[in-house]
Protein backbone atom coordinates (compact mmCIF):
# COMPACT_ATOMS: atom_id res chain seq x y z
CA UNK A 1 0.00 0.00 0.00
CA UNK A 2 1.11 3.55 -0.61
CA UNK A 3 0.23 6.48 0.80
CA UNK A 4 0.65 10.08 -0.36
CA UNK A 5 -0.52 13.42 0.91
CA UNK A 6 -2.45 14.97 -1.51
CA UNK A 7 -4.51 18.93 -0.97
CA UNK A 8 -7.45 19.90 -3.46
CA UNK A 9 -7.79 23.28 -4.65
CA UNK A 10 -10.51 23.41 -6.65
CA UNK A 11 -13.66 21.39 -7.50
CA UNK A 12 -11.83 21.33 -11.24
CA UNK A 13 -9.04 19.36 -9.78
CA UNK A 14 -11.01 16.85 -7.75
CA UNK A 15 -12.99 16.40 -11.17
CA UNK A 16 -9.88 15.36 -12.88
CA UNK A 17 -8.53 13.55 -10.04
CA UNK A 18 -11.80 10.90 -10.21
CA UNK A 19 -11.49 10.83 -13.85
CA UNK A 20 -7.72 9.52 -13.51
CA UNK A 21 -8.39 7.17 -10.31
CA UNK A 22 -11.29 5.58 -12.26
CA UNK A 23 -8.78 4.61 -15.17
CA UNK A 24 -6.81 2.29 -13.17
CA UNK A 25 -7.55 -0.85 -11.51
CA UNK A 26 -6.37 -0.54 -8.23
CA UNK A 27 -8.78 0.46 -5.05
CA UNK A 28 -7.87 3.19 -3.06
CA UNK A 29 -9.21 5.58 -0.74
CA UNK A 30 -8.86 8.84 0.65
CA UNK A 31 -8.57 9.18 4.69
CA UNK A 32 -9.11 12.47 7.16
CA UNK A 33 -9.01 11.95 10.37
CA UNK A 34 -11.82 9.16 10.92
CA UNK A 35 -13.47 9.71 7.82
CA UNK A 36 -12.71 7.58 4.32
CA UNK A 37 -13.79 7.40 0.84
CA UNK A 38 -13.73 5.57 -2.10
CA UNK A 39 -11.38 7.81 -3.95
CA UNK A 40 -13.12 6.73 -7.25
CA UNK A 41 -15.81 8.71 -5.88
CA UNK A 42 -17.09 12.41 -7.16
CA UNK A 43 -19.18 12.67 -3.99
CA UNK A 44 -16.95 11.21 -2.10
CA UNK A 45 -14.22 13.37 -2.69
CA UNK A 46 -16.32 16.57 -2.73
CA UNK A 47 -17.16 15.93 0.54
CA UNK A 48 -13.98 15.46 1.39
CA UNK A 49 -13.70 19.74 1.33
CA UNK A 50 -11.28 21.82 -0.82
CA UNK A 51 -8.26 22.77 0.76
CA UNK A 52 -7.62 20.11 3.51
CA UNK A 53 -4.94 17.50 3.73
CA UNK A 54 -6.27 14.08 2.68
CA UNK A 55 -4.26 11.06 2.72
CA UNK A 56 -4.58 9.26 -0.27
CA UNK A 57 -4.55 4.70 0.27
CA UNK A 58 -3.68 3.16 -2.68
CA UNK A 59 -3.72 -0.37 -2.79
CA UNK A 60 -1.22 -2.16 -4.73
CA UNK A 61 1.37 -1.02 -6.99
CA UNK A 62 0.58 2.47 -8.31
CA UNK A 63 1.09 2.90 -12.33
CA UNK A 64 3.74 5.65 -13.49
CA UNK A 65 1.40 7.34 -15.24
CA UNK A 66 -0.78 7.92 -12.21
CA UNK A 67 1.69 8.42 -9.96
CA UNK A 68 2.44 11.56 -12.09
CA UNK A 69 -0.69 13.06 -11.91
CA UNK A 70 -0.30 12.64 -8.25
CA UNK A 71 2.89 14.47 -8.07
CA UNK A 72 0.75 17.57 -9.18
CA UNK A 73 -1.62 17.50 -6.30
CA UNK A 74 0.95 16.30 -3.70
CA UNK A 75 1.41 19.00 -1.12
CA UNK A 76 5.29 18.24 -1.31
CA UNK A 77 4.81 20.39 -4.61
Amino acid sequence: MTNVKIKFHSVEEIEEFVNHANTVTNEMDLCSGSRMVDAKSLLGVLAMGIDKVLELHFHGEMPSEFGKILRCMSIAC
